[in-house]
């Protein structure tokens, strides 16, 4: 049985799509390029403090729409 996880990838890709695009931007270098805080940060062109503020919005974000993420249909 294949696992879910291009829908699941799919659903958080939707999700992500409503953030703002600097919040994007910072998950992406964070996340997707695996960039430290000091690298993401100087990538976007920002503080380190702002980075973290912005990682931790999408997360927040994220949170809240797991139910969506994680569901079947």
């Amino acid at each position: 049985m294949p696992e879910p996880w291009p829908d699941h990838v799919e659903r958080v890709e939707h999700v992500l799509a409503k953030l703002p695009e600097p919040v994007q931007e910072a998950i992406i270098q964070h996340h997707i390029f695996e960039h430290g805080i000091r690298t993401g940060a100087q990538l976007c062109g920002v503080s380190e403090h702002e980075f973290r503020r912005r990682l931790e919005r999408g997360r927040w974000f994220l949170i809240g729409h797991f139910d969506y993420i994680d569901s079947k249909h």
